[in-house]
């Protein structure tokens, strides 16, 4: 089924609890996770296999999938997921790779950065819309959160991921809390 339903919230959202959520990576592909929005150390616990892969030095690869109370399995939006394995990983950074060059001003134009402040009017004013507004809604949950990074970047310019920590990155946006 393609959709979420009560009951199948993916954590550390806006929206208060958060319910379970199905993880798949390369050394457990069915891990049952709870967490609760309101308990990110309860819910780095809960990640800490995502963890244990990373410091394996592979990569995760992480299923945006929940179990909902009715036994069913749900999809869950992606940035939403990002944001609540970056938070429960306490990651340094997050970068969103999408097939966009980032978030676009009311001329059109990329914005190089932007505040978790100018979102919402951004939103009311309509200059974002779509699926930019729950990658911005995870962006805004990330940093509000620990996370000390977060980038949307244009998926071509992937190429620069290794250099995100150590230089200014000159492509998509960043979104800052100040």
């Amino acid at each position: 089924m393609a959709s979420t339903a009560p009951g199948a919230k993916a954590i550390m959202t806006s929206a208060a609890r958060s319910d379970s959520m199905l993880i798949s990576s390369a050394e457990k592909t069915a891990e049952i996770a709870t967490a609760t929005a309101n308990e990110p150390k309860a819910a780095a616990k809960k990640f800490s296999s995502i963890r244990g892969v990373v410091l394996a030095k592979r990569e995760p690869v992480i299923a945006p999938i929940a179990l909902g109370f009715d036994g069913e399995y749900y999809n869950i939006n992606g940035d939403e997921m990002a944001s609540a394995c970056a938070v429960a990983c306490h990651a340094d950074a997050l970068v969103f790779l999408t097939d966009v060059p980032g978030v676009k001003g009311a001329d059109g134009n990329v914005l190089r950065w932007l505040s978790i402040d100018q979102i919402a009017e951004m939103a009311k004013s309509a200059i974002i819309s779509g699926g930019m507004l729950p990658k911005l809604g995870a962006c805004r949950e990330a940093l509000l959160n620990g996370v000390k990074r977060v980038r949307i970047l244009p998926a071509e310019a992937a190429g620069s991921l290794p250099d995100l920590c150590s230089s200014r990155v000159i492509h998509g946006t960043e979104v800052m809390v100040a």
